[in-house]
């Protein structure tokens, strides 16, 4: 589905709600999840570079609330 890479996870999953082909909804929901797991991970490295930015260091602070 390349049309479906461009997509944003909310567009995705109006199309998956809207889609009764089940090979196609398939698809779909195979690139929802990836976009989906793309977005978690630029999450995830954003708070991690935020935190380092703060001087937070998990070895010393394993919870997050004490390092902000």
């Amino acid at each position: 589905m390349s049309d479906a890479r461009n997509r944003s996870w909310r567009e995705l999953a109006e199309a998956a709600c809207a889609e009764h082909d089940p090979e196609k909804l398939i698809r779909i929901v195979e690139e929802l999840n990836r976009t989906l797991e793309e977005h978690s991970d630029r999450q995830e490295q954003n708070h991690a570079s935020e935190a380092e930015d703060v001087g937070c260091d998990s070895r010393t602070h394993p919870s997050p609330i004490y390092c902000f």
